[in-house]
């Protein structure tokens, strides 16, 4: 009778299988291991995250922990029943047999007929395991299958680009059939040689193609993640191919060649009128609040708080920050904030900046609803001197720029929303003291060259 009782308080105290995780969803039973009630309680159906939404799978699991070690087994049924004998004989086996005989036994199977052996297999698998944003999987996925293409030698001519007439769905069809035990590192090693060649002899280019090689490799990097190997069976593959790949120490250091106060009093006397106000909001947005342009894209006027004086950044049905730490208030200049106090007299949708498009929710790529907008503003800050690869980017390093130089690294990356302090340093250098050899006095007069009084103020570049 104690333990009956004992058996129903843990029942009664276990979440749900509909609303926990999975990891919630592993009780603990009352039952001895001998009992196969004991594993009709254990075992449990694994959730995963597809396309933004918790899904649950339909087949049993059951995670066994024997002797300091400890696995997950597939049960292969959606019958609980049926999934509790299977767990009680794999663990009986475990006990008489070790778990080399287990896993030859049990696993074997259901790993052969399970793992994935192409690339859309894996990613098929690995969305179901990697807890992150949907979009952000997207972009791991297209770091992978561009790596992919160039390894099975697939054309990645303008036909990838083409959503209406099927050129990218045959694309992507053709990359995820190849087999991924073709991915290893030696192949990875010569993509990334041959990506960089594309720079030629252009030092500008080659930083820049080595940005983006080390982008797609972290995104490789963390489709393979060691827990992730541990969730699901690659085919084939025992580690991850891009475990020995080094992601190259490439200096992002912001170093400002612009006239930050000039150019913000050009903005100021050219985009305030009625015909460019929408192109002047985006600018103040970036170079005085440091926004990102998805930010400033679903940005709404519920975000201001004007009587405080700031800008706050929260999740909406429309938005999701980049990270936690992107959802922060940031405080704007009294001038700012009246600025826009009057922007919001004139405007009558819930978007800061009114264009006539509709924000996609759940798009796995970068779908900005102010992209015309966005393109008037990066022609103009062009004409203006900014030419940039991302010129409205520019506009919020600047902002952070600026806020190193007055309030030093710590305010602004915490202006910024960066992750850390650490992150901020890479892009921006702290405000030093400057400092000369201060030996200057000991040169002599008849060492230093006389400069024709008539050529002062020329500027001689060597």
């Amino acid at each position: 009778m104690k333990l009956e009782a004992k058996h129903r308080q843990s029942k009664e105290s276990a979440p749900s299988e509909k609303n926990g995780s999975a990891r919630a969803q592993r009780v603990r039973s009352g039952w001895p291991k001998s009992d196969l009630r004991y594993w009709q309680d254990v075992v449990y159906q694994p959730q995963y995250r597809r396309n933004g939404e918790i899904e649950q799978s339909e087949n049993y699991v059951v995670r066994i922990g024997f002797g300091g070690r400890r696995t997950t087994f597939p049960l292969g049924t959606s019958n609980r029943a049926a999934a509790g004998i299977k767990a009680r004989d794999i663990y009986n086996c475990i006990v008489a047999n070790g778990w080399d005989a287990a896993f030859a036994r049990f696993k074997g199977s259901i790993q052969q007929k399970a793992k994935p052996v192409t690339v859309g297999e894996f990613l098929t698998e690995a969305q179901k395991y990697l807890r992150v944003r949907s979009k952000t999987f997207a972009d791991y996925a297209r770091a992978l299958r561009l790596i992919t293409a160039h390894i099975a030698g697939i054309e990645c001519d303008n036909s990838k680009f083409d959503y209406q007439k099927g050129g990218h769905a045959a694309w992507l069809e053709k990359v995820s059939a190849v087999k991924l035990d073709r991915i290893t590192p030696d192949k990875i090693r010569q993509w990334h040689s041959l990506f960089l060649a594309r720079a030629k002899n252009d030092p500008v280019k080659l930083k820049h193609l080595r940005i983006s090689a080390n982008s797609f490799i972290r995104g490789g990097k963390a489709l393979f993640s060691r827990k992730m190997l541990k969730q699901i069976q690659l085919g084939g593959i025992e580690t991850s191919p891009f475990e020995d790949i080094e992601v190259e120490q490439v200096s992002l250091r912001y170093r400002s060649d612009i006239d930050f106060e000039k150019l913000l009093t050009a903005a100021s006397a050219e985009l305030a009128n009625a015909e460019n106000r929408e192109l002047f909001k985006v600018f103040l947005l970036a170079a005085c609040a440091g926004l990102r342009r998805n930010e400033i894209d679903k940005l709404q006027w519920s975000s201001f708080h004007f009587d405080q004086g700031f800008v706050r950044i929260v999740p909406t049905e429309f938005f999701e920050g980049k990270s936690s730490e992107s959802h922060e208030d940031i405080y704007l200049d009294p001038e700012i904030t009246g600025l826009f106090r009057a922007f919001r007299v004139e405007t009558k949708g819930p978007f800061v900046v009114e264009y006539p498009v509709q924000p996609k929710v759940g798009a796995k790529y970068s779908h900005y609803r102010c992209q015309i907008v966005f393109n008037r503003l990066i022609f103009w800050l062009r004409k203006h001197g900014v030419r940039t690869k991302s010129p409205i980017h520019t506009l919020r390093k600047e902002y952070g720029s600026q806020l190193t130089k007055a309030h030093g690294i710590f305010v602004a990356s915490r202006a910024l929303r960066h992750s850390s302090v650490q992150v901020t340093e890479q892009f921006y250098a702290s405000q030093k003291q400057r400092v000369s050899l201060g030996l200057g006095h000991l040169l002599k007069p008849s060492n230093v060259i006389e400069i024709d009084p008539q050529r002062k103020g020329e500027v001689i570049n060597e």
